[in-house]
């Protein structure tokens, strides 16, 4: 798969879809499009930490469930315009970005083109349905249930398995393909995306634990390192009882399961991007230490 070609396709589909928007939410898409900078190199879908969104789709289809490329396209611009959706809200949620009301409705827009896509490649598989409804049900209950969060609740493995559900649409696009034709892969499927979205959870918050503890953000990664007792307390775990190394290891090992669960659905194209992903994560991990060193030594020094 030529992903750099994919990803140029998916981003000219986006653009020709905007341009039949009226103009105030195309004028939103044009914000959006800007502040995301969706085709800088190597492009928004194919970050190095970034989550297989186009991937997905066109392993299935290379696998258990042949598809035509444009039944695989629909798919690949259906997980796209979805992943964008999403992003959306949890940046007007989460990151509390102010682009106003027509950002909103364009995010309703997308998650529109979204659902329509995956439901023409589903067709009429009540199996997609029922699943996309669960899906879209658990991840507003996350949503939801994230922006009401009072800062004395712990954000405890429950409570952390049950935000992970806003990356759970994810699956959605593959699963249209997949259910059709192999339907007892669904639940490999699954456990495939649930996966990876655990591993880059835990990954980004241990990437992200000392900017987090400088802007005074949560996170269940300084939760679990004792935030309720001080920076100071989630520094000396993290860093000299070894609790960094030890989600790290634990985001890796959880796409050690991504792997075999792909096995189990039959996604053997899937291989070279775990692979590229695994080397990315101990790299940052390298480069995390290393810059953990300087900042110790800096502040260690005389002149300080």
């Amino acid at each position: 798969m030529d992903e750099p070609a994919l990803h140029q396709e998916v981003i000219e589909g986006l653009d020709g879809w905007a341009a039949g928007l009226g103009p105030t939410l195309a004028a939103a898409w044009g914000a959006l499009r800007a502040r995301l900078r969706l085709d800088a190199p190597p492009g928004y879908f194919l970050h190095p930490l970034a989550l297989p969104v186009l991937q997905l789709p066109v392993w299935v289809a290379a696998g258990p469930a042949p598809a035509p490329p444009a039944r695989v396209r629909a798919a690949v611009d259906s997980a796209a315009a979805g992943y964008l959706g999403v992003r959306v809200l949890d940046d007007l949620l989460d990151e509390q970005v102010a682009e106003g009301p027509a950002t909103w409705m364009l995010a309703q827009a997308l998650l529109a083109r979204h659902h329509a896509l995956a439901g023409q490649v589903a067709a009429d598989c009540p199996a997609w349905h029922e699943l996309s409804g669960r899906r879209w049900a658990a991840f507003a209950e996350a949503m939801a249930r994230e922006a009401t969060l009072s800062p004395e609740q712990a954000l405890d493995p429950a409570l952390f398995h049950l935000l992970l559900q806003r990356s759970g649409p994810l699956v959605l696009p593959p699963a249209a393909l997949l259910l059709p034709a192999a339907p007892a892969l669904l639940g490999p499927l699954c456990a495939l995306v649930d996966d990876l979205a655990h591993s880059h959870q835990l990954f980004t918050d241990a990437v992200d634990a000392e900017k987090d503890l400088r802007h005074g953000n949560r996170s269940h990664v300084l939760d679990r390192m004792g935030a309720a007792q001080g920076p100071a307390a989630v520094r000396r775990r993290l860093y000299l009882e070894g609790g960094l190394d030890q989600v790290f290891d634990e985001a890796v090992a959880l796409v050690g399961s991504a792997r075999a669960h792909a096995r189990a659905a039959g996604l053997t194209a899937a291989e070279g991007w775990l692979d590229r992903r695994l080397r990315t994560m101990e790299e940052v991990r390298r480069q995390a230490f290393a810059r953990l060193f300087h900042l110790l030594i800096d502040k260690l020094s005389p002149d300080h």
